[in-house]
């Protein structure tokens, strides 16, 4: 491991939190001409920022604060269970973009490793997930 490695894990710099990863994403699909999922996810990050109030790292998302998101977006935002599912799946979607940069390490993402939106909402509507 380089010593820019190593002090990239210490001290991470300002573009591996949250907050810049999600708007490098959603640029990403502006460029790309992805328009119609660049709309639809745009509101799904503001809601977070708005949520979580300030910039957090990837390491600091933990399940519990998934399981909030989830409830604030179901009880406050009064959004249906889709609706917030897909919240979800637009957290999934910034990860594996910083997964894809470099940013985050792939350990950092355990809720959703392998699998699709159906796994992600069952286990969201049932923690744990069943057997």
């Amino acid at each position: 491991m380089s010593s820019h490695a190593v002090k990239q894990r210490i001290k991470p710099s300002a573009g591996s939190t949250f907050n810049a990863q999600a708007d490098l994403y959603l640029q990403r699909l502006k460029e790309a001409g992805k328009y119609n999922q660049y709309t639809a996810d745009k509101p799904r990050v503001k809601h977070f920022k708005e949520f979580i109030k300030e910039d957090i790292g990837f390491p600091d998302i933990t399940v519990s604060i998934l399981e909030r998101f989830h409830a604030y977006v179901k009880n406050k935002l009064n959004l249906s269970e889709r609706s917030a599912v897909n919240h979800l799946v637009m957290m999934r979607s910034v990860f594996s973009h910083a997964i894809k940069e470099g940013i985050v390490d792939q350990k950092v993402l355990p809720l959703w490793q392998g699998q699709d939106e159906n796994q992600v909402s069952r286990y969201i509507q049932g923690w744990p997930q069943p057997r």
